[in-house]
Order: structure tokens, then sequence, then C-alpha cells
């Protein structure tokens, strides 16, 4: 793909890592499987971090010349430019992994962040990794399901969701779900800051194998519309590169 491209890098987490028991993957269209996304990242977290360390997502190559750990963080940046993010504001980090956004965010900004993960092994290391970082007093990672959030209307100033919604949306219809929540959780004014792997095509077949091979489903379900549902829902985004 070309430099600027989500899916320039490697990821760390499906590689060869065992899939949690009833999980078919996250686009299967079935409760049971926003269970089995849960389950999996139980499973795969701490194995996970010894690939990549603390971010559970796709670096940003600008130009094509930055190390991987600064293209994570380029990639957080960038989110957070997008969610227009200042001092004194609260955010809401919807897929939070294990809090590497959230800790970067707050270290840099002097803002509020609650993190929300369906994920309990990941809630319980991202706690630990926001208290050895001295930012438990703002940033509060919480479990939940980001399609029916624990949460008040209007409680935020600015929403992220970065390379997380492919993970959330276990059907198709689970797409305008998202975005209702994440629009339901801004205050008027406020902005998303949004960010996914996909296709722009149809992957080819060796695109496809090489792609099973390194995620959990197939490369064509990498094939997906976001902007479309982002329009229907009217949501204020910032504009990307």
């Amino acid at each position: 793909m070309r430099p600027g491209a989500w899916a320039r890098g490697s990821w760390w987490g499906r590689l060869a890592a065992p899939r949690a028991p009833g999980c078919r993957g996250c686009c299967a269209a079935t409760a049971a499987t926003v269970r089995g996304v849960a389950a999996y990242f139980d499973l795969i977290t701490e194995d996970g971090r010894l690939f990549f360390g603390h971010s559970f997502h796709f670096g940003f190559f600008p130009d094509g010349a930055q190390s991987l750990a600064q293209a994570l963080d380029a990639h957080t940046d960038l989110v957070c430019e997008l969610a227009g993010i200042r001092p004194g504001m609260r955010v809401l980090d919807v897929g939070c992994g294990i809090g590497e956004p959230a800790r970067r965010i707050a270290s840099r900004i002097d803002c509020e962040i609650i993190g929300l993960n369906i994920s309990r092994e990941q809630v319980r290391q991202g706690r630990e990794l926001i208290a050895r970082a001295g930012l438990a007093a703002r940033v509060d990672i919480r479990h939940g399901n980001a399609l029916h959030m624990p949460l008040p209307d209007g409680g935020f100033d600015a929403v992220i969701c970065l390379e997380a919604a492919g993970d959330i949306c276990v059907r198709t219809a689970d797409k305008p779900r998202l975005f209702a929540e994440l629009r339901r959780m801004l205050r008027p004014g406020g902005q998303v800051g949004f960010s996914d792997l996909v296709f722009d095509r149809p992957p080819t077949a060796a695109e496809d194998r090489a792609l099973r091979a390194l995620l959990y489903h197939s490369a064509r379900d990498l094939l997906t519309d976001w902007p479309g549902p982002v329009r229907r829902r009217r949501l204020p985004t910032g504009n990307g590169p």
C-alpha cells in the first residue's frame, strides 16, 4: 500500500494466536460472538504485548520513514487531532485496548479520559498501565460494551475510536448502532476521531490468504463503508490526511 495508508507495518496480536472457545471471528452473526471477541482478547493480550508493547493498533506511516514505535504514536496523535482534543476536555476512548492511546493523550494534553473495553483482562492490564504512569486520577479504564455503553447521554467533549470498530461491530447491523452510540456520547460541538483498517477494493486471492494467516477472518471482511454510517448519523468528525 502507498505511504500513509493505515495498513502499512505489522500488527501484533492475531498472528498465530489461538482463538477463544466459541469465537468464530468478528464478522460472525450471533450474539455469542461479542462474548467470543471479549474472550479472544482476554486470551491473547499478554502474548500480544510481547510482540509490539502496549499499542493494540496498526502504525500510521505518513511518509514511510517512521519506525514502528513512531508510527504507532503517529496513529494515536492523528486520531487525537481528528477529535479536536484540547486541555480541560472530557474524552471517551471506545475500544481502548490496554489504555496506551489514553495514556499518551493524557500525558500530552491535560484532559480527563474514560476508556471502555469489552475485555476484562485488557481492562485489568490497562488499569495497571495507567497506574504505573501516574495518571489514574485522569484516566479511568472501564469494562463495557460499546454497542450499549453504560454511560449517560452527552457526557463527553470528544470521542475516539482507534481501530476498534471492526471488532466491536460483529454484524453489519451493528455499524449504525455503534455510530448512534458515539453520537449519543457527545456534547454539542464535540467531535469523533475515528480510524479503522479497511480495503478500498476487493482483495486479491493472495492478499486474502496472507491476511487469513495474520488475522482471524477473511480480508473481504475489511471491505467496509465506514463513511456511510458516519454520514447517515451526521457524526461530527475531523478531516483526515
